[in-house]
C-alpha cells in the first residue's frame, strides 16, 4: 500500500505530508496519470505541479525527470519500472537540477496493492536535517510516530507522548511493552505495523487505546521507510483523533436501534418507501407477517411481489401516492404465497418520504366471519340439534323451542309459544323442577340437571334429562332461561332392559363351566355352581362365608394377599397365572386364574375365575416325558445336535457325539463363541430367518473352520418344556461329498482345458441339439464366442439340408449308443466328424459329444497321391512293353548279321546293336525304380 489512493487522497493531509519531505514524491495511479508531485520534486525539477495533475506519467518523464538524470542504465530501469508498474529497487544515480547542479541521489519506486505507483528520489541528508525533520513533524495537528524493526519509537509525537502521560524523549528508543503499558485494544494496530516490515506495503486501519482519563480512537496509515538496502527500516504511521466521530457514531447508531428497536417493537405493519414506490423499508411487524425483506424489495419490484395483479396493484398504488386519510383493507400476498388481509394509511414526512402503517385484519375477518359461521352454527344447532332446546321467559312461559323439542312432546312451534313450562311437566316432577328454576334466576346456581317426566300432548309420559341454565343481560342482569332436554325415554327402557340383563348375566355365571368366586375381606361371599363342583362342595352354603385361605396353599397364601392388596389400590385386574389351590375333600389341584376388583352389591369385592387344569398339567408331563424321549435319541445319533435360544444365544442342549467333536461341554455357553470362538454373534446366523418362516424348517450349508468340515444344516423354530422358543439345528457331515464335488468341480476344469486344447472343433450337446459345451475352435468356426453360443441349438448354425443330416446322424447316434463316423461337406470344405454317445447315471444317452476335423487338405493330399500312383504305374508298364519291343528286332537283327559276309559291316551292325541293347536295360532300370519308389509310397501310406 502506497501513504494515499489515487482519488481517495485525502486533499487537507496529502499535501501536508509529502510537501514537508526534503526527497522528491511523485504519485502515479492506476491509469498512469499523476496523482501528486511534492514541492520537493517541483524545485528540483523547475515544473509548474498544478499543470501536470492527472496528466500522462510517461510524458512526464520523458520530458522533465529522465533528461536531468545522468547514468543511461538508470534512465532505462527508471522507465521500465513505470511502464511495467513494477516496484524499483534503491538505485544511486545522478539527477541534473533546474539550477544546474548535479546531486547524487537515491531513486526507488513501489506499486502498492490499490495500483498506486510511488517515486522516491532521495538524497543523503546529514543529522541535523534529520532532526529539523523531526521538529517540523512534531507540530504536525497530525499525530506522526516512527518505529524502527524492534518496534521501538524513534519519533514520538509530542502531543501523543502527553496523552500517555509521558514525553517524547522518554518513549524514544522503547517498545509499548517496555514503557509499563497493556496491548489490549493497541494489539493489532503493532500486528499491522509488523505486516508492513513484513510485505513493505502501508496498511490503514482503526486502534483503540486508553489515554490519561479515558480512551481515544484513532484513524492511521502506517507506509514503509526503506533503508540504504531497500529494506524496509522503519514505519511512518500518520494518525488522526476521531474519539468525536466515533462517539458521535455510538450516539447515531444507539439512536437508530432505538428507534429501529421502538419500530420493531410496534405490534403493526410500518414500511418507509419513496414517492415512486421503488425503495422500502420494512419494520420487524411487516417482515413476520408477509415474510418479505428489504433484500426482496431491491430492483423496484416488491408491489408485483405483493400485488400480483396489475390493475389491483394499480389502484394500490394511487392510493398509497395520493395519501387519502384514513384506512383501506387490501389484500397482499405474502412471500409464501398466502394471502394477508390488512388495512392501511400512509404519513407524509417533511423530506417527501412516505411512511405506511398496516394492521393485519385476519383475526378480525375471522372473527367477522366466525361470528356469522357462529350464529349460523348456533341457528343450525339450535334447528337441527338432536336434543330439545327451549327458551323460557322469566314468567316460565315458553318463549321459542326448536324442532327436536316440538318433535318430542308432539306439538308445533306456534303451539308451545307461550306456554307455561308447567303444562308440559309431570305434576309430580313440577316442584322440584320449580325451585331449582328459581335459584338459577337468584343467582344461587350456575346451572342444574334434572331427570323429569314430561306429558306430550297426546299424553304419553315421556323421559327428559334437563340441563337449565341462564342467560344474562349486557347489564348482568337475567333475562331468560335455556332449557336443554334429551329424551331419555329410550335410556330408561334400557336400563330396565339392563336389569332383566342383568338377571340373565347372572344365569350366564351359574351356567358357566369356569368357576367364579367373589371375596370381600377375604371371606367368600359368592360362588357359581363350576365353583362348587371343582371345590368338592355339595352346596354353595358350604364354602359361602368361609375364608379364602381354607382353599389356598400355604405357600400361595402370601402372594395371593399382595396381589389383592395391589388390586384394591390400583383398580387393576391380575393377568392369568398358575397356582394350586385344595378342595375340602382334601384334593390339590392346579388351576389357570384371573382376578379383578368389582362392586358387588354396593361393596367393593374381588372376582376369582379359574379353571381347573390338572388334567391338562398331566397332558404336559407327558408330553414333556415324550420330549425327553426325543433327546435320548438325539443323544444316540451320530450327527450334530443342538439346541440354543435365539434371544440370548444361550446354548441349551448339546447332543454327546457334538460335545464330543468340540472337545468340551458348552451347554450354558454362548454358541457363536463356544462353536466359531467369536465375541459377537455369527453375522451367517439363521434365527431371524428361521423365527420369520416358523415352524418351517430351513436348509442351507455352512463350513464349520473350528471342526474342518462341511455340514449339510437344517433349522427350525421348536417350543421348549418352559414355553420358550428355540432354535433346533440337526447338521450332517457332508465333507466327504464336498471333496466329490471339489473333485467333480477339478475334473470339469481339466476337461474344460483339453477341450480347449483339443485343435478340431469340439461340442457337446443333448437330444434337442442344445448346445452345452463346446471349445474356442467350434466358436470361432461359427463365427462367434462360447457365451453367445452355448444354450443355442447346433442345427441353427446350418443350412436347413445340412442340418437335417447331421441331425438325422446325431438321431441315429443317440438312438445307437454307439459311436459313429461320418463325413460331409460345408461351403467347400470337407468335414470328418465323430460322434461319442455319453451315458448317464441310469446308463441312458443323454448327451453327446461331436468332434469334427477340416479334412479338405488331406483329402486333396491323397488325391495327388493317387493320380501319382496311377502314373508310376503307367510309367513301369511303357518301361517293360518297350523293352519287350526294342529287345526282339535286335534278337533279329544280331541273327541277321550272322549271315553277312562282309565283315566290316557285321562288325558295325554288332556295335550298334550293343549299343541299343545298352539303352534298352537303362529302360529297364528305370522300370526297377518306377516299381522302387511305388513300394515306399505304398509302405508309407500304410504306415
Amino acid at each position: 500500500m502506497t501513504p494515499f489512493s489515487g482519488a481517495s487522497v485525502e486533499p487537507a493531509l496529502a499535501p501536508h505530508i509529502l510537501d514537508l519531505l526534503d526527497e522528491g514524491v511523485l504519485l502515479v495511479g492506476p491509469e498512469n496519470r499523476i496523482v501528486w508531485i511534492n514541492r520537493a520534486l517541483q524545485h528540483c525539477l523547475g515544473v509548474d505541479r498544478d499543470a501536470l495533475f492527472g496528466g500522462d506519467a510517461g510524458e512526464f518523464l520523458n520530458r522533465f525527470l529522465l533528461p536531468r538524470v545522468v547514468e543511461e542504465e538508470c534512465r532505462r530501469a527508471i522507465s521500465a519500472s513505470l511502464r511495467d508498474r513494477a516496484d524499483l529497487p534503491a538505485l544511486a544515480c545522478t539527477l541534473r537540477t533546474a539550477d544546474g547542479e548535479e546531486r547524487r541521489i537515491r531513486c526507488s519506486g513501489r506499486v502498492g496493492e490499490d495500483g498506486m505507483h510511488l517515486v522516491r528520489l532521495q538524497d543523503f541528508r546529514p543529522d541535523g536535517e534529520q532532526e529539523m525533520l523531526e521538529t517540523i513533524l512534531s507540530y504536525l495537528p497530525e499525530t506522526v510516530n516512527i518505529l524502527d524493526r524492534d518496534l521501538r519509537y524513534v519519533h514520538v509525537d509530542r502531543g501523543f507522548a502527553r496523552k500517555l502521560g509521558r514525553e517524547p524523549h522518554e518513549m524514544v528508543g522503547k517498545t509499548w511493552e517496555e514503557l509499563g503499558f497493556t496491548t489490549e485494544g493497541a494489539g493489532p494496530y503493532f500486528e499491522k505495523v509488523r505486516e508492513v516490515f513484513a510485505t513493505g506495503k502501508q496498511v490503514r486501519g482503526e486502534v483503540r487505546h486508553a489515554v490519561i482519563k479515558d480512551v481515544e480512537y484513532s484513524e492511521y496509515i502506517s507506509v514503509p521507510i526503506p533503508g540504504p538496502s531497500g529494506r524496509v527500516e522503519r514505519v511512518l504511521t500518520v494518525s488522526r483523533d476521531i474519539t468525536g466521530r466515533k462517539r458521535a457514531e455510538r450516539t447515531m447508531a444507539h439512536e437508530r436501534e432505538l428507534l429501529q428497536a421502538i419500530i420493531d417493537a410496534i405490534p403493526v405493519m410500518i414500511t418507509i418507501y419513496d414517492p415512486n414506490l421503488k425503495t422500502f423499508r420494512f419494520n420487524r411487524a411487516l417482515r413476520e407477517t408477509l415474510g418479505w425483506t428489504e433484500e426482496d424489495a431491491r430492483g423496484g419490484g416488491l408491489m408485483a411481489l405483493c400485488y400480483p395483479d396489475a390493475g389491483y396493484r394499480e389502484m394500490v398504488g394511487r392510493f398509497m401516492r395520493s395519501l387519502e386519510p384514513g384506512w383501506r383493507d387490501f389484500v397482499l400476498r405474502a412471500k409464501d404465497g398466502s394471502f394477508v388481509e390488512s388495512s392501511w394509511a400512509n404519513i407524509r414526512l417533511s423530506d417527501d418520504t412516505r411512511v405506511g402503517i398496516g394492521i393485519d385484519i385476519r383475526e378480525r375477518k375471522a372473527a367477522e366471519r366466525a361470528l356469522r359461521e357462529s350464529e349460523e352454527w348456533f341457528r343450525g344447532i339450535y334447528e337441527r340439534a338432536g336434543i330439545g332446546i327451549a327458551l323460557v321467559g322469566l314468567d316460565g312461559c315458553i318463549i321459542d323451542s326448536n324442532p327436536a323439542f316440538q318433535e318430542m312432546l308432539g306439538y308445533e312451534r306456534d303451539d308451545l309459544r307461550g306456554m307455561h313450562f308447567a303444562d308440559t311437566t309431570h305434576p309430580d316432577d313440577l316442584a322440584e323442577d320449580t325451585a331449582l328454576a328459581a335459584s338459577l334466576v337468584a343467582g344461587e346456581i350456575e346451572s342444574y340437571r334434572l331427570e323429569k317426566r314430561y306429558v306430550g300432548r297426546d299424553g304419553r309420559i315421556l323421559w327428559g334429562m334437563l340441563t337449565g341454565s341462564l342467560v344474562r343481560n349486557a347489564e348482568g342482569g337475567p333475562e331468560f332461561l335455556i332449557g336443554m332436554i334429551e329424551n331419555i325415554t329410550d335410556r330408561k327402557r334400557a336400563e330396565d332392559a339392563l336389569r332383566e340383563s342383568e338377571e340373565r348375566y347372572r344365569s350366564l355365571v351359574e351356567l358357566m363351566p369356569d368357576a367364579v368366586v367373589v371375596h370381600q375381606d377375604g371371606i367368600i361371599v359368592y360362588v357359581n355352581p363350576a365353583c362348587v363342583r371343582i371345590a368338592g362342595a355339595g352346596s354353595p352354603e358350604e364354602i359361602v362365608g368361609k375364608p379364602l385361605d381354607l382353599f389356598v396353599s400355604p405357600e400361595y397364601r402370601e402372594a395371593i394377599a399382595g396381589q389383592i392388596r395391589r388390586m384394591q389400590q390400583e383398580g387393576t385386574a391380575t393377568p392369568l397365572a398358575e397356582q394350586e389351590l385344595r378342595t375340602l375333600d382334601g384334593r390339590t389341584i392346579r388351576v389357570d386364574i384371573t382376578a379383578t376388583p368389582i362392586l358387588y352389591r354396593g361393596r367393593p369385592s374381588i372376582m376369582a375365575v379359574f379353571r381347573d387344569i390338572t388334567e391338562r398339567k398331566q397332558a404336559e408331563e407327558t408330553l414333556q416325558f415324550e420330549r425327553d424321549q426325543l433327546l435320548s435319541i438325539f443323544d444316540g445319533l451320530e450327527q450334530i445336535v443342538y439346541v440354543t435360544d435365539p434371544a440370548t444365544n444361550e446354548i441349551l442342549y448339546a447332543n454327546p457325539y457334538f460335545t464330543r467333536a468340540l472337545g468340551k461341554d458348552v451347554i450354558g455357553g454362548l454358541c457363536y463363541r463356544e462353536f466359531q470362538g467369536r465375541e459377537t454373534p455369527c453375522p451367517f446366523c439363521t434365527n431371524d430367518v428361521i423365527l420369520a418362516r416358523k415352524p418351517e424348517p430351513y436348509r442351507w450349508e455352512f463350513y464349520n473352520p473350528v471342526l474342518d468340515i462341511h455340514l449339510d444344516i437344517v433349522d427350525r423354530i421348536i417350543r421348549w418344556p418352559d414355553g420358550r422358543d428355540v432354535r433346533l439345528e440337526v447338521a450332517i457331515d457332508i465333507t466327504e461329498r464336498k471333496r466329490a464335488e471339489l473333485a467333480l468341480q477339478e475334473s470339469e476344469e481339466q476337461f474344460r482345458a483339453l477341450l480347449d486344447a483339443t485343435p478340431d472343433a469340439t461340442v457337446l450337446i443333448d437330444r434337442e441339439g442344445i448346445i452345452l459345451a463346446l471349445n474356442e475352435a467350434m466358436a470361432s468356426r461359427s463365427g462367434g464366442s462360447i457365451e453367445d453360443l452355448r444354450g443355442t441349438c447346433v442345427y441353427d448354425l446350418f443350412p436347413p439340408d445340412l442340418a437335417a443330416s447331421r441331425k438325422k446322424w446325431a438321431d441315429e447316434a443317440f438312438s445307437s449308443a454307439k459311436p459313429i463316423r461320418m463325413t460331409d461337406e460345408y461351403e467347400g470344405r470337407i468335414f470328418d466328424h465323430i460322434l461319442f454317445p455319453i451315458q448317464g447315471a441310469n446308463g441312458q444317452v443323454r448327451r453327446l459329444a461331436v468332434i469334427s476335423a477340416d479334412v479338405t487338405e488331406r483329402k486333396q493330399v491323397e488325391r495327388i497321391r493317387r493320380e501319382a500312383y496311377d502314373r508310376i504305374e503307367q510309367n513301369i508298364e511303357q518301361f517293360a512293353i518297350l523293352a519287350d519291343h526294342v529287345r526282339q528286332p535286335l534278337q533279329v537283327i544280331l541273327g541277321m548279321t550272322e549271315l553277312l559276309e562282309e565283315g566290316t559291316a557285321t562288325e558295325r551292325i554288332r556295335e550298334q546293336v550293343e549299343r541299343i541293347n545298352a539303352i534298352v536295360k537303362q529302360l529297364d532300370r528305370g522300370w526297377i525304380e518306377s516299381r522302387k519308389i511305388r513300394e515306399f509310397l505304398r509302405r508309407h501310406e500304410a504306415a
